[in-house]
């Protein structure tokens, strides 16, 4: 089984930058893409807004990089794969975030 993300970057206003992408992966290429050493990672159970649903429950995995930079992974229960949002920080600035504003499942 494998998925398909299509990516489109906004800017603060919400205009569309750049060209949409789209890739392929297995769910076992994702699920391996996700791991983090054990020693600088945490998760917890939190609810957060967002493009997806009002008071949405997840799990919150917070993973520090060797080079500083700390990853939120938000992955909502009622969506299941990738992660809802995702904020990376260096130093107390956002550096990247990034939010789902839609899914659709579809059957090819």
């Amino acid at each position: 089984e494998r998925v398909k993300t299509c990516e489109q970057g906004r800017s603060a206003a919400g205009e569309p930058i750049g060209t949409k992408a789209c890739s392929e992966a297995t769910w076992d290429d994702l699920r391996r893409h996700a791991i983090f050493p054990a020693d600088r990672a945490k998760r917890e159970r939190v609810r957060q807004t967002t493009p997806l649903g009002e008071d949405l429950e997840g799990w919150l995995y917070l993973h520090e990089g060797a080079d500083g930079t700390v990853s939120e992974f938000f992955f909502a229960d009622a969506a299941p794969g990738s992660p809802a949002t995702l904020r990376q920080s260096k130093d107390g600035e956002t550096v990247l975030e990034m939010v789902q504003t839609q899914r659709k499942i579809t059957k090819e």
